[in-house]
């Protein structure tokens, strides 16, 4: 029975001492990617662009109720979401499509700025840059 207590206590150690090992371990949380975020710089292909005029008063907002508001040219979309802690994974459903869940895998995000990568329609990916 000490044997079993032992090497529960020795393997809860070496994994709360793997900092960084694990993608869950590095502290993104729900709680980190709550209200509105606007895009400011796109990256497709090793391709570059900042947002055209079309896309200038784009935004994506996520409610702390787990519904988001995303305009995107012009056009409102509504829909529910929730936060992946195990890949850092957003993933969200719009109420016209609630079958269609589009993944975004946050790479980082702190007070002012996200970075998330997101699935393209020909089936590569692409890399969005937002600010607060």
């Amino acid at each position: 029975m000490k044997t079993l207590q032992l090497l529960s206590i020795v393997a809860l150690i070496g994994l709360t001492s793997c900092e960084g090992m694990f993608p869950f371990n590095d502290d993104i949380t729900k709680k980190d990617v709550y209200g509105e975020w606007t895009p400011v710089q796109y990256e497709e292909s090793g391709v570059t662009t900042e947002p055209t005029v079309e896309q200038r008063n784009d935004f994506i907002r996520f409610n702390e109720d787990k519904t988001f508001v995303c305009q995107e040219k012009e056009a409102l979309v509504e829909g529910d979401w929730y936060f992946n802690g195990m890949d850092n994974s957003i993933n969200i459903m719009s109420e016209e499509d609630p079958n269609n869940c589009i993944p975004l895998t946050v790479q980082s995000v702190d007070e002012n700025e996200m970075v998330y990568k997101m699935p393209t329609e020909d089936g590569g990916k692409m890399t969005v840059w937002l600010v607060r």
